[in-house]
């Protein structure tokens, strides 16, 4: 990616230049026969060169800073897809704990449900003993 960021670079100074070397060699240049003039304006192109060189290096600095800024992000999404694969685990594990509790639930149900018949059958039992008692007794 950086190979392609300085071809960008270089490729918007070069057309710069270009640019720079058209408007030098098809202005209209009216001059009194002063050459500071010339002068003048070689050193406004200059400076104006310098600046762009600044600001494309600017650019360049910026383009690598987001690059920076891109790389974090990717960190920070691979760490979120990490917490979303934990948290699937997790209501996994949860699904399974609570299909166990429902089917512990159904075993309790189903015992207690023997339960309440031992219980009337031992009633039974017990009524009936009790009638033999009372009969054996009297």
């Amino acid at each position: 990616m950086n190979d392609k960021i300085t071809k960008i670079i270089v490729a918007c100074i070069v057309i710069a230049l270009i640019g720079v070397g058209l408007w030098l060699l098809f202005r209209d240049i009216r001059t009194d026969g002063d050459d500071k003039d010339i002068e003048t304006r070689l050193e406004q192109v200059t400076e104006q060169q310098q600046q762009t060189i600044e600001q494309l290096e600017s650019i360049r600095t910026g383009i690598e800073s987001s690059q920076g800024t891109v790389k974090d992000i990717e960190a920070g999404i691979d760490r979120s897809s990490e917490r979303v694969d934990s948290i699937e685990a997790g209501n996994s594990r949860a699904q399974e704990r609570i299909s166990d509790s429902e089917t512990a639930i159904s075993g309790a149900e189903s015992s207690i449900g023997r339960s309440e018949e031992l219980i009337s059958d031992s009633r039974r039992l017990l009524e009936e003993s009790e009638r033999i008692f009372a009969k054996y007794n009297n």
